[in-house]
C-alpha cells in the first residue's frame, strides 16, 4: 500500500474530559491511541481556548485503509470535514529538489529524519 498523508480537524466539544487542560492528552488516549502501530508517524496542533479548543491531526501511514473507518467514526463523534490529504512532506521534498544550494542538505536531513524513524 502506499504512503499516504492525512490531516484531520477535530473540533472538541466544551464538555468532560475536553473541557480541560488536558483536552489534547484525553483526546489522543482515547482516539489515536488505538491506531498508532498503523502510524508511520504523526503529530497534533492545538488551536484555541479551553472549551474552545481545536486540534489538527496530521499523520502517514501505509494501513490507510485499516484505519480509515476508525477515522470516519471520529468525524461523526466530533463533526467536520474528515480527512483531508495533506502533501506538506512532498512540498518538502520537491523544495529541496529545487534548491540549488540547500538542497542536498535538506535530502541528507529529511534521510535521516525518515531512517531514524523505523
Amino acid at each position: 500500500m502506499p504512503l499516504v498523508h492525512k490531516s484531520i480537524r477535530i473540533d472538541l466539544p466544551n464538555q468532560l474530559p475536553f473541557d480541560r487542560d488536558t483536552d489534547l492528552e484525553a483526546f489522543a488516549g482515547e482516539y489515536i491511541l488505538p491506531i498508532e502501530k498503523k502510524l508511520k508517524w504523526f503529530w497534533f496542533t492545538r488551536y484555541g481556548t479551553v472549551g474552545q479548543r481545536h486540534i489538527l491531526f496530521r499523520f502517514s501511514t501505509t494501513k490507510f485503509e485499516r484505519i480509515e473507518a476508525h477515522l470516519n467514526n471520529i468525524t461523526n463523534i466530533f463533526g467536520g470535514a474528515g480527512c483531508e490529504g495533506y502533501d506538506y512532506v512532498i512540498r518538502v521534498v520537491e523544495t529541496a529538489e529545487c534548491s540549488q544550494n540547500h538542497g542536498a542538505t535538506i535530502r541528507a536531513l529529511l534521510s535521516a529524519l525518515l531512517l531514524a524513524r523505523e
